[in-house]
This record gives C-alpha cells, structure tokens and sequence, in this order.
C-alpha cells in the first residue's frame, strides 16, 4: 500500500502535496480571459451555499479563518440584517485564485423572497454551482433558479453537500437531479465511508481515493483505487463515466475502442466541453461544514466550467450594470460584467438605456465588503464603479474616445424585474422628514429594482412594493435603522390590481401651436384575451402607429429628428401614470392593450406635446368603460409543500377549504418528474448503494413524505406556516412563488376590499 500523506495542492492530479494558494494580493492585475471564471453559487435556502464559499475563501488563502452562519461572522453575509437572521439577502461578489486561476465568485440569496438577486447575478455569470442538500434532495427553489439558469444557458455543476447527516442520499439525489431538473449527469466524486462514517471522496477521473484526516481539511490520505476495497465501484463508476460521455463526444468513443480505456487528460476535455455545451451536469459530493469536498469543488470549477468569451466583432468596451450598492462611506456603487474592450479608471463612459454620459472617480474589485482598488479591468471580469449616481441595473454601458450612434445604441439583454405582490404604506413622521425619506428611498429602489413606490393621493401616502413579507421587512428596517429615515411604517397588504372587460370608446385630443403646427392622437383601450392570464406587465401589448402629412413615420423638427421610437416612448409616458390611477376599485389598472395614432404634422414645433395629449385620451377613455365591466384581481401563488404522508389528508383539506386553493398535483417526494423521460433515464443511471441512508417506508413501498402543489390565493397564505407546523407536527415545509392576478370570486371582493 503506497497512501500519500499530505496536504491539498490546489491541482487536483496523482500527486497530494503541500497545499498550493494564492491570496488576492497576488493575482495577476491583467489576467488572461481563458483563465477567468465568473461563478455563482444558487441553491434552496440552507443548503450550504455561505458555508461552502466560507471554505473556498479559507482554502484559497483570501482569509485565515473559516466564518460560520450561526455565529454571525461569514465574509460575504456582511450585512446587519444577514447576520441577525442567519440568511443571505443580498448577493456579493468575491475574487480569489486557484490553480492559476481567477474565481469571481457570487453568494446568492436561497429565500424565495430575493429571487431577483439570483436573476440579475445569473445574468452575468459564465457558469453556477448548485447546492443541494443530501438529506431533502432537490428542493422547491432549487428546481427554480435552476430553470433560470438554463433558459440563460448557463453551464452547471452540482454539489451534494451535507453526505455526513443522518438520511443523506448520495445515489437518491442524483437521480432527483436527473428527473427533477430533467438533465444528463456524470458522476465525477462519489461519497467515501468508513463504517457509517462519512470521510472523504473517490475521485472517479483520477481514480483516486481522497480521506479527510484533520478536522480544517487541508491533511488528506490519498490512495489509488486499485490498493483499496472500493475498486469494484471505481471500475464501475469509471466505466458509466466513459459511456455517458462517448454519447456526446467521439474522441472518448475512439480512444475506448481503440485502446478499451480512456486517459485522464481526454475524459477531462470531454467533460469540461460537453459542460460548456450544457449536454452534461458533472456531479461532486461533500460535507463543506465538515471541511470535505471543498478543494475537489474549486478544481471543478477552474477545470470544466468555460471562461467567458468576447462578443464578435467587439472593440469598445460594452459592460451590463447587474447590481447597485449604497454605501454610507463610498457611495454609490455599481456593479458590472465587462463584456468586451478595457475598462480604465476615468475613461468617458456612455449609457446606452438613459443616453447620459458618465465617468467614474474609481474603480474597485470587491472582496464581500471589502473592496481593492485597480486602474483597470478587462473581458470577462466584474468590477465596481464609484463616482456615478445614474446608472441603474440592466443599463447597458459602453465607452471609447469617438463613438459611433450605432455603438452608442447597444444594448445588451436586459435583467426582467419579477412584479410585487405585498406592500405597506409609508409616509414621512413631521413634513420636515419628506426630503429624508424621499432620499432614502431613492437609494432603496435603486440598489432594488423589485421594490416599487407609487403614490396614494386619497390616502396621502407612498405605497412600497415588494416580493413578500420577509423581503419588504427587510426594506424597511434599512430605510429605518441605515438610511435614518424618520418615517411611519403601516402593516404588511396584499397587491390588488384591476382591469376591464370589452372596450372603451376612442377618444381623440389634438392641440396646435403658435407655428400653426398639430398634434393629434387617438387612443383606444381595450382588454387583454383574459383577466385569468394576466402575468406580465401592466400594459400588455400597444399598437402605436405615427402619421405626418406626407405619411412618413419621421418628422424634422428644426435640429431634433422624431422617429417612431421616440413617439412610443411619449405614448407609454402618457398611458403610465394613467394605469396607476386605476379605474373603478382605485387600484392600478392591469393587463390591458391600447391601441394609439398620433399625427404630427411638419410644422408642428413641441412634438413633446404627445404626452400629455396621450395622458388626457387615455383618462377620458377609460372613464367611457361602464362599471359592472370591471374586474378586481388579485395575486395566485404556486405553493409547493412537503409534509410527511401521515398527514396528507389534513393538509390537503386545509388548503382546499379554509384556502380555497386548487390542487395540481400529488407525489411522493422520490418520483417527482414521473411524467416526463429524464425519470426513465434517472431510474437506469449507475450510481452506488446508499447504505447508509435512513428511510422508513410504508407497506405499499412508498415514502415516507409526498409533495403536494396547488394554486392559492395569496390573501390566503397569510400566517400559513404557522399552520402548517401545527398540522404536521412541525415536520412540513412550503415554498411558494407568484404565478399571474386572476379575478377575485364576486362574493369575495368586499372582504378583500375591506382587508
């Protein structure tokens, strides 16, 4: 037996010696872009996802000690309100290095709550690492923003972490993946016990196994698969390995027939092309608050997730805004994806969404709350701009000394913002705090774009949106306790909308000018298909047509050019505010389409006059809708739950009764997915025996919990948790997530009316 003492290098190969890592002091100021990697951790909520980035750090030389979550003293959850709760609210961007490697590394929230942190930080990432955890297997949330990231295309791997719990399933897991989340895996690091102990890993492309010998995870034992009693699963994990990947590419498929195995350094290849390619999920394991597994994870990263790639044909720097900060001491921080050109400090930058100038006072890589300052930052990396006060996220940004105006239209996908469905009312404590609380808002809507403000003239009040009750909890206790806001704060509401059945009248406005010149615009509002479908944006779709004499759609005016673009953007100007009056209920209206004309004839000299020409049509418009056509709507959420099947029945009437919610389906928590082919490909996937993992199950082989999803009104989800644990003995537990505003049933609209 020849085992191998020693401490982790950060290249994983045959040879486990001293450990290898690079601080941030001594990454290259310019890396190469093939040797960059933009990161994201996304998983359910208490998965691991802080704790393994505390260990990524540790390992990685950026810190010296490990931070944990109970103990309030994690490196990326540096706010007050993260560490009180135990939870991460806010994403944060860190950069370490490993094996030669730059890591921009993004800790994402796992509360359904701040979902919009996980999509704007997807947005910008070249690769993400999900977390799952071993016990509960692939969990509501997780199915979510993995969803996200696959219509981004997005490459993935997965992390089986907690494998040292009571109940873990490494095998049961990894089929969840393959049916839950329908997608091809290879299992590159399986789960290596001694006894009922959890110890280390097996390294499958290696064939090596790794044991965990002190309690920090640096001193391994390394032993080569064949000296050991698990080569029977090493050969057979190995010869899955080789199969699954022969499906995708033809040098592993050559190399095997050629020679009836297949070296390292091929299979390494076809793994990190068929991931990039997303045909492949590599699978990892480990215990990250055991210390386990954390450097197998790095290496993954560094060697199969891709590097970024320059867009074609692109020579001026073009970045996307993904993130602003407030800072009390540094202001106003934006976070960027370089996309393409060199971003230097004090460069003349322009915004292609707002088509303002900006320049910038510094530029900083950021460590979680600690930032280094550079002078510059190239293709692929992340930086932190300070000195700006108008970018807002998903604005496009791209600079140059003479940009051409195609350049300076760019505009890179932007980041879609989800709708609120919960507010409170705000209004400031004396008239002499309105400034503050108007300033701190500002700066709460501007780091959140999923926070909305509108104005109650009736009630004198600012209404503030957000995505639930833990979300705007957390909104205000900033607005109150950072940004020292002196406000009143009311009780957390439920979002209603309205909208309308059939059409109303069109109504036409014209105005004419000292020139001689007119502006004239007729509007039409009328319902979309259905009031049940309304998921999208409060004006479903607008048909703008723009007509001068001659019937061109542009028009001169002196200097200033109008074209069909510029008129839109008028008409949605006028039609906006308008939507927020709401109709007959005084909620905002929902769901509706317009159809517009506006003329402008050639001497017209105020084309700006469509705005409030547009505004006036649209009022009268509405106000010719007959009241009985109204409709009041109201938010319907997608609740998932898992409780143990004991008490199904009671859950199941409770929801259906006292919620009036509408059931979708029933599972068990094993066969979700049955319904589509990835459950007959996770049922033939090699894995190993779990034998280790605990289940009881039931006489007819089923087990012990089911899943139940059902469609409730949100009103009827208030406090629901409560219930649940009384119900299930504390043992189930629920995600739920906004679906569309459907019609609230007749008999109902004065009860929620009066609530």
């Amino acid at each position: 037996m020849h085992t191998l003492v020693g401490r982790f290098t950060s290249r994983l190969g045959k040879n486990y010696t001293r450990v290898v890592s690079r601080s941030l002091a001594t990454l290259p100021k310019a890396p190469q872009i093939t040797d960059i990697r933009n990161v994201g951790i996304i998983a359910h909520i208490d998965a691991g996802k802080t704790t393994t980035t505390e260990r990524m750090l540790y390992y990685s030389g950026v810190t010296n000690r490990i931070g944990n979550v109970d103990t309030g003293d994690t490196v990326t959850d540096f706010l007050e309100a993260e560490r009180a709760r135990g939870i991460t609210i806010q994403s944060a961007a860190i950069t370490f290095n490993w094996n030669d490697h730059q890591i921009n590394l993004i800790d994402t929230p796992g509360h359904a709550d701040f979902n919009y942190e996980v999509v704007r930080s997807i947005r910008v990432l070249d690769g993400c690492v999900t977390i799952l955890d071993g016990v509960s297997g692939v969990e509501a949330l997780t199915e979510k923003v993995w969803k996200l990231a696959a219509e981004m295309q997005v490459p993935r791997i997965v992390y089986i972490n907690k494998m040292d719990r009571p109940g873990a399933g490494f095998s049961r897991t990894v089929r969840e993946v393959v049916s839950k989340l329908k997608t091809k895996v290879v299992l590159l690091f399986l789960p290596y016990f001694e006894g009922e102990e959890f110890k280390g890993v097996l390294d499958v492309v290696n064939m090596l196994r790794i044991k965990y010998v002190s309690q920090d995870g640096r001193d391994v034992e390394v032993l080569p698969a064949a000296e050991t009693d698990q080569n029977d699963v090493f050969l057979q994990a190995r010869a899955a390995l080789i199969d699954q990947l022969s499906e995708f590419d033809d040098a592993v498929l050559d190399e095997f027939i050629d020679t009836n195995d297949v070296q390292t350094k091929t299979l390494v290849e076809a793994i990190r092309k068929c991931t990039s390619e997303n045909n492949i999920v590599p699978v990892l394991c480990g215990a990250s608050f055991r210390n386990i597994g954390i450097q197998p994870l790095m290496e993954a990263c560094t060697s199969y997730l891709p590097s970024p790639t320059v867009p074609v044909n692109s020579n001026i720097l073009t970045m996307l805004a993904f993130k602003v900060r407030h800072d009390p001491q540094r202001g106003v921080m934006v976070f960027v994806r370089v996309y393409s050109g060199q971003l230097k400090r004090n460069l003349q930058l322009y915004n292609t969404t707002t088509k303002k100038k900006e320049k910038v006072s510094k530029l900083l890589r950021m460590q979680a709350d600690n930032p280094v300052e550079q002078e510059s930052f190239g293709p692929g990396e992340i930086a932190v701009l300070l000195g700006t006060n108008s970018i807002r996220t998903g604005d496009t940004i791209v600079g140059g000394p003479k940009l051409t105006n195609a350049q300076k239209s760019i505009q890179l996908q932007p980041i879609q913002t989800p709708p609120p469905v919960f507010f409170i009312r705000i209004s400031p404590k004396s008239v002499g705090d309105m400034r503050t609380m108007k300033d701190a808002l500002d700066i709460l809507l501007r780091e959140d774009p999923s926070l909305h403000l509108t104005y109650d003239e009736e009630a004198a009040q600012y209404l503030l949106s957000g995505m639930g009750e833990l979300h705007l909890e957390i909104a205000t206790d900033r607005l109150v306790n950072e940004l020292n806001a002196r406000v009143e704060i009311g009780e957390v509401m439920i979002t209603l909308k309205e909208t309308f059945a059939g059409t109303s009248s069109t109504v036409t406005k014209s105005s004419v000018d000292a020139n001689g010149g007119t502006t004239t615009v007729s509007v039409t509002a009328l319902s979309h298909d259905s009031a049940s479908s309304h998921e999208g944006s409060p004006v479903s779709s607008m048909s703008t047509q723009i007509i001068d004499q001659n019937n061109v759609s542009t028009v001169f005016r002196g200097h200033r050019l109008i074209d069909g673009s510029d008129v839109k953007k008028q008409v949605v100007y006028g039609i906006t505010p308008v939507l927020a009056r709401g109709g007959f209920y005084g909620h905002a209206l929902f769901g509706l389409d317009f159809q517009c004309e506006v003329k402008i004839s050639p001497e017209a000299e105020n084309p700006d006059l469509v705005t409030p020409l547009i505004r006036e049509a649209t009022i009268e418009a509405i106000s010719t809708v007959h009241d009985k056509s109204f409709e009041l709507l109201e938010p319907v959420m997608d609740v998932d739950i898992q409780v143990p099947r004991s008490t199904m029945g009671a859950v199941i009437s409770d929801l259906s009764t006292n919620r009036r919610g509408q059931m979708k389906s029933l599972e068990d928590s094993e066969e979700i997915g049955e319904d589509n082919d990835y459950m007959d490909i996770s049922k033939t996937i090699w894995a190993p025996v779990d034998h280790t993992m605990y289940m009881s199950k039931h006489e007819d082989g089923k087990g012990n919990n089911v899943r139940l999803q059902a469609r409730v009104p949100l009103r009827k989800m208030v406090g629901y948790l409560s219930t649940l644990r009384s119900i299930t003995q504390g043992r189930g537990a629920f995600e739920m997530n906004f679906s569309k505003f459907s019609p609230v049933p007749s008999q109902d609209i004065e009860d929620v009316r009066n609530q």
